[in-house]
Order: structure tokens, then sequence, then C-alpha cells
């Protein structure tokens, strides 16, 4: 079912667009706030600039943060690689 959502985000994230148009409603929505994520993390995507993390990753309280901000970016792809070397 997580897979599914995930799925589902990514497949939205790409319609958001029309015509190679940048939808400013898009950029709103990839404006989440990383403070609150833990690892496990794991990088889901990026979509004209808009980058999808799924934190704490395979938990129960697994849930998806999107930022385009460079800072965020940085930190979360950070996490996702620490996350993926074993230095959860």
């Amino acid at each position: 079912m997580r897979y599914i959502v995930l799925l589902l985000t990514v497949i939205l994230l790409t319609m958001s667009g029309s015509g190679g148009q940048f939808d400013k409603s898009a950029t709103a929505a990839c404006n989440d706030s990383y403070a609150g994520c833990k690892k496990p993390v794991k990088f889901v995507g990026e979509v004209r600039g808009c980058y999808t993390f799924s934190c704490e990753h395979g938990t129960d309280k697994q849930h998806l943060v999107r930022v385009s901000d460079e800072k965020g970016r940085t930190r979360l792809q950070a996490l996702a690689k620490e996350s993926a070397s074993g230095g959860e």
C-alpha cells in the first residue's frame, strides 16, 4: 500500500505541469518542512526541481517530504545516504 501511495505521488507530481509550463501550485506543494524527517530516509524521486523523500521509511510513521530548496535537498540526501550505508 505504501508503494502505491509513493507511485501515485510521483505520477501526480509529473502531471502537475502542462505544456512544459511549471505549475505554481506544484511549487507551493514542494515546500514541506524537513526538520522532523528522521532516519531511515529514502530518496523517492525528482520532478522539475521538486525532490521527494520518504522519512522514517518502512516504519509505521513513514511519511513523504517534498523540498525544492538547496539546503533541504542537501540535508535529506545526506540522511538518505547515511540510511543506505547502515548509519541508522
